[in-house]
């Protein structure tokens, strides 16, 4: 009977330390932690020249913010044509009223966050459709898609703007 017991007692211990090991093993290892986001990266694009609905000329610099360096590499070598295209879209489709003063700032960037993030012309941010009183038509998103094949862009900066 002894034995038996003595067996037992092995048994179980041994159980109870691969258990605690495996614990410590897994916390130690941040198993169950989601992985930290990646650093931000800002991708500079070449400055933007079109005309305005008006017939102004706008000239505009953009910096898209962007979630970690693979991201922004995949942006740099696959989806830069699409976003430079949706871009001219809204650019396009505004006036020089829309873009007067601090407010078009706004609007403008608004519309440019609402496109590029493939909300398909809504902002996101519940301010409605840009194109309420921007003069962008209403539904002149991508369509619901990204550019660049969905594309993580956290932010768009308007780093210049002339409106002639």
């Amino acid at each position: 009977m002894k034995g038996k017991v003595r067996l037992l007692l092995i048994v179980v211990v041994t159980a109870v330390a691969a258990a605690a090991r495996t614990w410590w093993a897994a916390t130690r290892a941040g198993a169950g932690e989601p992985p930290p986001p990646p650093e931000p990266v800002d991708v500079a694009l070449e400055p933007f020249t079109t005309n305005l609905r008006d017939g102004r000329v706008v000239q505009v610099a953009l910096v898209l913010r962007v979630a970690g360096e693979e991201a922004a590499k995949a942006l740099e070598h696959g989806g830069m044509a699409e976003v430079r295209h949706q871009v001219y879209r809204v650019l396009r489709g505004m006036t020089a009223a829309d873009l007067a003063g601090a407010g078009g700032m706004d609007r403008l960037q608004q519309a440019l966050r609402a496109v590029l993030a493939g909300q398909g012309g809504g902002s996101g941010h519940g301010q409605g459709n840009p194109g309420t009183g921007s003069g962008l038509p209403a539904g002149s998103g991508t369509g619901g898609h990204a550019p660049g094949g969905g594309l993580p862009i956290q932010d768009v900066l308007i780093t210049d703007l002339i409106v002639q």
